[in-house]
């Protein structure tokens, strides 16, 4: 490869990642400090706080209550958890049958924005549909320090116990990122 392809290369590459294209021909110090910008720029942008949790083959069959949690230290006041589940869950042998998938934060459901939550509806039958299913949300308002983020089942509002099952067959993911808080 040429060496005016890599300068190039270089060129292109620090541009896209740092904002801005260092200085040719500048004086030694000019030089330094503009590659400790670059510096203290890339490891902010690569800085980041986050945690997945995950489990073969869980097989819960819990209709209410914890299903798994995952501890995770959350690094300043005033920023946002953002989570997610991936992974199945199902309610089988019932009709007009609901059940309620959701998060915690050391114990209580997110209030700010709202809960985080997801739900199985089944109007009848006794097929068991095995399907992996998704839950993300942001929440507002956690404070700093350890937090036991806890994925759980109940029941949905207006209905009765149902038969929930979690995890069959696939690998379930509990992830746990802190964000930036939101816009006003």
């Amino acid at each position: 490869m040429r060496i005016s392809t890599i300068y190039a290369i270089l060129l292109v590459f620090s541009w896209t990642v740092f904002g801005f294209l260092p200085e040719v021909g500048s004086a030694p110090s000019m030089r330094h400090d503009t590659f400790s910008q670059l510096r203290k720029r890339f490891s902010r942008s690569v800085s980041s706080n986050w945690k997945e949790c995950s489990w073969n083959s869980i097989s819960e069959g819990k209709d209410y209550g914890l299903i798994r949690d995952c501890v995770f230290r959350k690094k300043q006041s005033n920023s946002a958890l953002h989570v997610y589940w991936n992974g199945e869950f199902s309610v089988n042998q019932c009709s007009g049958c609901c059940k309620r998938w959701f998060f915690t934060f050391n114990g209580a459901e997110c209030q700010s924005p709202r809960a985080i939550d997801g739900l199985v509806y089944l109007s009848y039958g006794t097929v068991w549909l095995h399907r992996v299913r998704h839950i993300e949300g942001h929440c507002n308002n956690v404070q700093r320090g350890n937090v036991r983020v806890g994925f759980n089942v109940g029941d949905c509002s207006g209905y009765g116990n149902a038969n929930a099952y979690t995890g069959w067959g696939t690998a379930s993911r509990l992830f746990v990122e802190e964000v930036p808080s939101p816009q006003t």
